[in-house]
């Protein structure tokens, strides 16, 4: 496998980037105390394999992984490493993980105004 070019490793890097700010909302506005927090990140952490085992999946079946942010930097970076396109997986994932962003940030800024 020949090493991806420096354009194609910044953009899965960016896109990849936004999966941060989500954890930290999501535990943010919805973990009551470090315990629930630590349970919550657990559960999160295993979230996190179902992208990968899309991998596997035949063609269009690994979109069932599309509504978990993760899955899209991911299926940028195959796409890449195959040569392949991966513009229209990549807008798909800016909307998918800048609506999560949005969503959570709005339930993060309910819960710290109580």
């Amino acid at each position: 496998m020949t090493p991806l070019p420096f354009g194609h490793l910044l953009v899965v890097a960016l896109l990849g980037s936004l999966i941060g700010p989500q954890v930290a909302l999501f535990l943010a506005a919805f973990a009551e105390n470090k315990v629930a927090g630590f349970a919550m990140f657990k559960f999160l952490n295993s979230l996190l394999f179902i992208p990968i085992v899309a991998f596997f999946l035949p063609g269009n079946w690994q979109l069932l992984a599309g509504f978990l942010s993760p899955f899209w930097p991911l299926k940028v970076f195959w796409l890449a490493a195959q040569g392949q396109s991966y513009w229209p997986f990549l807008l798909a994932g800016l909307l998918v993980n800048l609506i999560t962003l949005m969503l959570l940030l709005q339930r993060f800024q309910k819960v710290v105004h109580r």
